[in-house]
Parts: structure tokens; sequence; C-alpha cells
């Protein structure tokens, strides 16, 4: 079932007290992340590759939630071809 199928679209309701540990815990990590990525020296990094693999990642995780299943391998070659 797709969201807009729901009978209660769009007018869903939550209770923003179920979700505030899950934000909490994801606030921390972001903030533990953003730490160690000012650690980072760029002209350490191969920012192409990066930037391949993102787009890679996106596009793996966008297919599964339509059902498919991608093989990033495959995502990567066809990336590369193209750039």
């Amino acid at each position: 079932m797709y969201l807009y199928e729901d009978p209660k679209w769009p007018h869903f309701y939550y209770d923003i007290n179920c979700c505030l540990d899950l934000l909490n815990a994801i606030f921390l990590k972001y903030g533990l992340l953003l730490g160690k990525i000012t650690s980072i020296k760029t002209e350490d990094l191969d920012l192409d590759k990066l930037h391949t693999n993102s787009l890679a990642d996106e596009i793996v995780c966008s297919s599964q939630i339509e059902g498919e299943f991608l093989d990033k391998n495959a995502i990567l070659e066809s990336i590369n071809v193209r750039y």
C-alpha cells in the first residue's frame, strides 16, 4: 500500500512523545558525525569517488523502497561510464 492509498491520507497524526527518544538519538549521532567530518582534511579525500558512491547508495536505497533490489556495483559501473 502506498501512503496516498491510506484512508487517512494526508491527515496523519502522531504522538511526538513516542518519537523523542529516537530524535534525540539521531541528533546525538548527527553531532558525532559532524565532529568526525570536521577532523577530515578534504585534500586527503577523493571527492569524485565519494560523490559516485553517494549517488549509487541513493539509487539502491530508493529502488528498495519500490521493491527493486539493484546491484550497487552495476550502478557504480553505469555512473562511471556516464561521467
